[in-house]
């Protein structure tokens, strides 16, 4: 098993600079190093850790789909053993990731139909840099719960047949990609974005709510969940 300097572990020795890039999320490497896919029958997993907290599991991710672009997904296997208090590094890191959605679910990649499922892609690949345990397992509830029922509203209104439409994560060319998005149909538009907000809007409350009797967490969770109702303004453009 090969280790990068990065502290992610490539299994089977195998990975490429896109599933590193996709599960650091990091924008600085993201510019820096050129993403190529995988071949059209490799698949890597990867897990990683924060760097400062060699023993925290973030999240395995699957890259390199059957048309070799490089697209990643984080696995629905994720788990994480180990607790963490809130730190500026970590909450930040969460708050860009969100932060994300401006650009990877803007007009100049998908058309308004696909943004409900791009702003839930988001939001699962921001729960996925968090442990189940400790100060941040409220923000990370709070995330997949909005996920989720995203997913259903998108569900319950999809289109009969859409595009496949895979956006770079944060609208850069050579980043990754989202997994294939699902769209809403026209007829329905209206109504599912009304339904989403009102699912950001509250998944905002839970936060503020979890955060009340802690001074500690309250700053960290108003930085989430500002993050949170910036990507209304994607939808209400709808």
């Amino acid at each position: 098993m090969m280790v990068f300097g990065t502290g992610f572990k490539a299994q089977g020795g195998l990975v490429s600079a896109g599933a590193i890039l996709a599960a650091l999320l990091s924008a600085e490497m993201a510019a820096a190093a050129p993403v190529t896919g995988l071949p059209g029958d490799l698949a890597a997993g990867v897990s990683g850790t924060f760097m400062s907290e060699p023993g925290v599991q973030l999240f395995q991710v699957q890259c390199g789909s059957f048309d070799g672009e490089g697209s990643c997904e984080e696995s629905p296997q994720t788990k994480s053993n180990v607790s963490i208090p809130v730190t500026e590094k970590t909450t930040q890191d969460i708050v860009d990731i969100i932060s994300t959605a401006t650009d990877t679910c803007s007009d100049e990649w998908i058309n308004e139909t696909y943004r409900i499922d791009c702003i839930r892609q988001t939001l699962l690949l921001a729960a996925a840099r968090l442990p189940t345990r400790g100060d941040y397992a409220p923000v990370r509830e709070a995330l997949v719960d909005a996920a989720e029922k995203l997913d259903r509203i998108v569900a319950q209104n999809s289109a009969a047949a859409s595009g496949r439409v895979t956006p770079p994560i944060g609208g850069r060319p050579l980043a990754p990609t989202l997994p294939p998005l699902r769209a809403v149909s026209p007829e329905a538009q209206e109504k599912a974005v009304a339904e989403a907000l009102a699912v950001l809007e509250e998944a905002e409350t839970i936060l503020l709510r979890s955060a009340e009797n802690s001074t500690r967490r309250l700053e960290h969770y108003q930085q989430v969940a500002q993050a949170i109702d910036s990507t209304k303004v994607l939808l209400r453009s709808s």
